[in-house]
């Protein structure tokens, strides 16, 4: 029969305790937001250069915008640039999702009043 040391008992307790808390970080719906849209993030910066990118809205006059917007969209989607357009809307929708959240927290207690 093996015995159990200190040391070894501790090494059980906090291996669970770090595997718990682990759990409970992965359980968290914020986080998998933050890594998809920190992936996100990244894959844009990759397939777009983003100073050219700001460039071209800020030449663009502000009440043509909308339409410059759906043109560069319309664009990409038929030239084949899938992965930019998924990686835009994934990101507006996490960064929609994250403001919400942030003005819920804030603005707002759990009866729904103001705080």
């Amino acid at each position: 029969m093996a015995t159990i040391t200190t040391k070894s008992l501790k090494r059980r307790i906090m291996y669970r305790v770090y595997m718990s808390f682990v759990i409970s970080i992965a359980e968290h719906r914020y986080f998998w937001q933050g890594f998809l849209f920190g992936g996100c993030l990244a894959l844009f910066g990759r397939l777009v250069h983003v100073a050219a990118v700001a460039d071209n809205v800020l030449s663009t006059p502000l009440r043509q915008l909308p339409s410059y917007t759906a043109n560069v969209f319309e664009h990409a989607f038929t030239s084949g640039e899938f992965l930019t357009i998924l990686a835009t809307l994934v990101m507006l929708t996490v960064g929609v999702s994250f403001i919400r959240a942030f003005l819920r927290l804030t603005v707002l207690d759990r009866t729904g009043r103001m705080a």
